[in-house]
């Protein structure tokens, strides 16, 4: 029962993203996912913003650091429930 539920419920916003694009493309909206290597040049052409970012006062490198680690996070937590939902 519940991990139905718990499989149904991490499933349904998939599935009503799946159709919110189907729905775009019928519009004629097209729809741009990024390669790898795409996102990973992005990744590099933004660092020069973190040095930028620390210029500008001498807290900033708390922020960074805290902003950087919930990113980490987020990213470990996204990599987890796409591993569980992919088996």
């Amino acid at each position: 029962g519940f991990d139905i539920l718990n499989q149904y419920i991490r499933a349904y916003p998939k599935y009503n993203d799946a159709l919110g694009l189907e729905a775009m493309k019928k519009k004629g909206i097209e729809i741009y996912v990024p390669t790898p290597e795409e996102l990973k040049m992005f990744q590099d052409i933004s660092k020069p913003l973190d040095a930028w970012y620390l210029d500008k006062g001498e807290s900033h490198q708390q922020w960074l650091d805290k902003y950087m680690a919930v990113i980490g996070s987020c990213e470990e937590k996204l990599d987890a429930q796409y591993k569980t939902d992919m088996q």
